[in-house]
């Protein structure tokens, strides 16, 4: 017998379930990108403190000579 309520129900329950996929999926890209902003910024740190590094350098030769 066919009970459209049961139906309707079924469909909003896949949806439901196929929405909170797709938030889940959101939410794992959005840790993705936060990981990757972060190791990105583990980079810019690095490369500031070596080139403040080789400024000093070059300050102190220059000033012992």
């Amino acid at each position: 017998m066919y009970h459209p309520m049961k139906m309707l129900f079924k469909y909003q329950s896949s949806l439901y379930q196929e929405s909170l996929v797709e938030q889940q999926q959101k939410e794992n890209l959005v840790l993705q990108i936060l990981v990757l902003l972060d190791q990105e910024m583990s980079c810019i740190k690095q490369l500031i403190c070596h080139a403040l590094q080789n400024q000093i350098q070059k300050e102190i030769l220059f000033s012992q000579t």
